[in-house]
């Protein structure tokens, strides 16, 4: 074998070496950016789902005041009906001149 076929055959196995170590980097690349990923993924539902609960106990929370302001609200109403004092003479004379002024 002559020196030129000597250092093509060198060239030749640099080459495979160079390609072995370039594919190994891409699987570890692929590796560690699947890895990364995997990470981001788990960091954000673990988030969203802290996120969804706060808003879901605000959420709760502001439907618990309305419906405490509500009932206040409501009772108030109530009491000032309870307090009106029915003149039934005064509806019945109102009443009277309704039906029996339109006829």
């Amino acid at each position: 074998m002559s020196d030129s076929d000597q250092t093509f055959q060198q060239l030749l196995e640099v080459e495979k070496e160079a390609a072995s170590v370039v594919e190994d980097a891409r699987a570890k690349a692929g590796a560690m950016i699947a890895e990364a990923d995997r990470k981001a993924r788990l960091s954000y539902n673990d988030r969203y789902k802290d996120a969804v609960a706060a808003l879901n106990k605000e959420r709760e929370a502001a439907l618990a005041k309305l419906k405490d302001d509500y009932d206040d609200e409501l009772a108030c109403y109530q009491k000032e009906l309870d307090a009106q004092v029915l003149n039934v003479g005064a509806f019945n004379t109102m009443a009277r001149a309704f039906f029996l002024g339109a006829v």
